[in-house]
């Protein structure tokens, strides 16, 4: 891969960094100077509700009832392992599809967002997005989760293809 293509993958993951973490952090401040401690508010016939909460767990509420030294341990510590070596994977793997690499930045942003939260909320990650129809909800989420979930649709659409793409047959 040439320099300048190197160069034009940085600045991309970059700007992805950076506009992620930044909505995503920007966001979560909002929603704590103006949803915190308020009743939830609904939009568009209650499907989307504002509804400010701090999670301590991962997603949606996962591991929020383990003891804080196993919670920090787990998902700070190891959650701030595994996205230095995402960072470093990006930075070492030039070569990877240009669709994985974008979905795997926005992983990282999405996490980095995230972590910010840990480290600078008492181990709480900001919540404050709820989709649902009737009964039928999603769990209280931020925007770092939509860049995380985002990547990893992207990742396993990306995966599903190559595997498509590698079982038919080729003509001669």
């Amino acid at each position: 891969m040439t320099t300048v293509t190197k160069h034009a993958r940085l600045l991309l993951a970059l700007c992805i960094l950076i506009s992620s973490i930044g909505c995503d952090q920007v966001t979560k401040q909002i929603a704590t100077q103006q949803l915190r401690g308020s009743p939830p508010l609904s939009f568009l016939g209650d499907t989307v509700r504002l509804h400010y909460t701090e999670n301590r767990g991962a997603f949606l509420g996962l591991g929020n009832r383990l003891s804080p030294q196993l919670r920090f341990w787990i998902l700070t510590v190891a959650t701030a392992v595994l996205l230095v070596g995402l960072s470093v994977f990006l930075m070492l793997q030039w070569n990877i599809a240009s669709a994985s690499f974008i979905a795997l930045s926005f992983v990282l942003a999405g996490g980095i967002g995230n972590m910010l939260d840990r480290v600078f909320h008492d181990g709480r990650v900001i919540d404050f997005l709820n989709l649902g129809l009737g009964p039928l909800r999603t769990g209280v989420f931020n925007v770092a989760d939509v860049a995380i979930t985002g990547g990893i649709v992207v990742l396993w659409i990306v995966s599903f293809r190559t595997r498509a793409e590698s079982k038919e047959p080729t003509s001669s």
